[in-house]
């Protein structure tokens, strides 16, 4: 995110961002809450429970509850770093704006501590990719070979030297 892209974040989300009638912005308040971002995460799995609540308490974060049942809906925190992770919206709440609300606050929350906002998108995630590269907010990252791209490997058994 440019600088240019921040403060244009920062003026057009400076008095809230407005939610669909029926979700609201809430923080994590359950272990039960906790479950679900770990569980809906591609990557993770309760051996990093700590890390990730670490994240929440440390870092920026973003949730929308739905008001009927008033469970998360949609979710992203964000690492030390300043990039975001996991952004998820659960299937039947998603096409409403909720993913981009929660992006947005969070980013704000990120800028705000003066900590410049950036994401990584696995190429096989076409979607979210497309509406990234349309958003006004974002920038993505090339050099002289085009799109900077990097390899993410999860060991699963010993590797060998």
């Amino acid at each position: 995110m440019s600088k240019e892209q921040q403060t244009q974040l920062l003026n057009e989300c400076g008095n809230g961002i407005n939610l669909p009638e029926g979700y609201f912005f809430d923080d994590i308040s359950s272990q039960s809450d906790m479950d679900v971002i770990i569980d809906t995460w591609k990557y993770g799995d309760k051996s990093e429970m700590k890390i990730i609540e670490a994240y929440i308490k440390n870092m920026p974060f973003s949730m929308i509850r739905e008001s009927a049942t008033e469970k998360p809906v949609s979710f992203e925190h964000s690492d030390n770093r300043g990039c975001l992770a996991h952004l998820f919206t659960l299937e039947q709440h998603r096409n409403k704006g909720l993913g981009s609300a929660v992006e947005k606050t969070i980013c704000f929350k990120l800028i705000k501590n003066k900590i410049i906002p950036f994401k990584f998108i696995e190429i096989s995630n076409s979607e979210v990719l497309e509406s990234t590269l349309r958003s006004k907010y974002w920038t993505l990252w090339e050099n002289s070979n085009g799109p900077v791209c990097h390899d993410w490997v999860r060991a699963e058994d010993k590797i060998i030297a």
